[in-house]
């Protein structure tokens, strides 16, 4: 598994209820056996692919995809994932960060079977509106 496809487990992994667990092993292994330091950047919008190419290029830098460890817990959190969704991986939709300096309006985005809506960080002077949200997986 390359960094990209590990890198997008781990941001299915963090707005997954299920898989909190591993994911928070993973983490904590990673911050302190290679002092990897993206995931708070990483975690504020784990969707966003330049958060994600962060996380990737920090493990990659420090070589941390070569220790054995860190493959048995991805390994771990890959099963713990297909656990989740059998039918593979969750479709979802993040919304966050989101600023308007008036009306702020978000339709017809939508969460099916195991995918999921995150919405955060939304900002207005005025009203925020959304309306219709779904993803399928």
């Amino acid at each position: 598994m390359d960094e990209a496809a590990i890198v997008k487990v781990l941001a299915e992994a963090v707005i997954s209820e299920g898989a909190k667990d591993i994911y928070g092993r993973v983490k904590t292994y990673l911050t302190d056996t290679f002092n990897i330091r993206a995931f708070g950047y990483f975690e504020g919008a784990p969707s966003q692919n330049s958060r994600q190419l962060a996380l990737a290029e920090e493990m990659v830098e420090q070589k941390a995809l070569d220790d054995p460890q860190v493959l048995a817990l991805l390994t771990e959190l890959v099963a713990q994932m297909r656990a989740l969704h059998p039918t593979g991986a969750a479709a979802n939709v993040d919304i966050s960060h989101l600023k308007s300096g008036g009306d702020a309006l978000v339709e017809d985005i939508r969460a099916e079977g195991s995918a999921s809506v995150r919405v955060e960080g939304l900002e207005a002077d005025g009203n925020i509106t959304i309306r219709g949200i779904t993803a399928k997986s």
